[in-house]
């Protein structure tokens, strides 16, 4: 039996942003203005593909649709999104899997909390999630949740995702068309330090039923040389061959991630509209060479509907 310890993560469909137009001439720019009460559903739909090099196990083909309730709320001088899972369905290899650690994911409610301004500051919610996992699965795998489930470990792996893949890697940056930025995001490994490099660009602003959109492509690698290719504004969906062809270039060191995402959100707002994302991690492992592929979907729904 495979066991996923998977939880789901979203602070990529948090995208609560407001717009701030500077004075005079100066374009518009992201900033944290998230509604204070809002209340929404996170509908997500997430294809992972695991291809082993040197083993039996060629290839593990996993899909996972998960609906999770997503609440935000201004208390004092921060500001706190709340998320929790309610359904999760599960596959494996097209076959559905009986995963064990569900009990650990629904209703399990996490906050990430924020200054006013934006900056992460800590993950709460996760203090007893390796207590529970340990009353669940045996104890041959406890080193092993302990490690996978340390508060600090998830805590660092959200603010990674707010600061590479969220609202934190717009604020501050013009919402006009084509403009253009780039992060560097130290990446915490065990065996050597990674940098995220990251190159994003606004490629579409317009007015969709009434509604203005704004779309925001972004490129990124533990190795900065593969961007160079893709840096041109010619890209603006991650169907787009050149995405594919980024995401399965030649591995050139290990450990390397690489990651396209496309984000659209309301200009007024900020609130996420739909979010495609696609990762692939490449990396050694006790089985061989391991790459894995994550194509991800996610869109927000009213508060009413599923």
């Amino acid at each position: 039996m495979r066991i996923t310890f998977l939880i789901p993560s979203g602070v990529f469909a948090a995208c609560l942003c407001g717009v701030a137009a500077l004075a005079g001439t100066h374009p518009a720019t992201f900033v944290f203005a998230p509604v204070d009460g809002d209340h929404y559903w996170e509908n997500s739909h997430r294809e992972v593909v695991t291809e082993m090099d040197g083993s039996t196990r060629s290839q593990d083909f996993d899909v996972m649709d998960t609906k999770t309730e997503v609440s935000w709320k201004k208390v004092a001088e921060s500001v706190q999104m709340t998320r929790t899972a309610r359904s999760l369905t599960d596959t494996d290899n097209g076959k559905p899997l009986e995963n064990p650690s569900l009990p650990l994911i629904l209703n399990r409610t996490t906050t990430n909390v924020f200054s006013k301004d934006g900056t992460f500051l800590r993950l709460e919610g996760n203090e007893n999630l390796i207590a529970d996992a340990e009353r669940i699965f045996p104890e041959q795998l406890h080193a092993s949740l302990e490690a996978a489930f340390e508060p600090a470990t998830l805590e660092a792996g959200e603010r990674r995702l707010w600061e590479t893949a969220d609202c934190g890697s717009l604020l501050g940056h013009e919402m006009t068309e084509n403009a253009r930025w780039e992060l560097h995001v130290p990446v915490p490994v065990q065996n050597k330090p990674l940098t995220m490099n990251l190159i994003s660009r606004v490629v579409a602003v317009k007015r969709v039923k009434g509604r203005s959109e704004v779309t925001v492509m972004s490129f990124g690698s533990t190795d900065a040389t593969l961007l160079k290719p893709v840096d041109h504004p010619g890209i603006v969906d991650v169907q787009d061959s050149a995405v594919r062809e980024f995401v399965t270039w030649n591995v050139t060191d290990l450990p390397l991630e690489k990651v396209v995402s496309r984000i659209t959100v309301d200009a007024q707002t900020l609130e996420l509209i739909q979010r495609e994302k696609i990762t692939v991690d490449v990396g050694n492992t006790p089985e061989g060479l391991e790459t894995r592929t994550e194509d991800e979907t996610i869109t927000r729904k009213p508060a009413d509907s599923r």
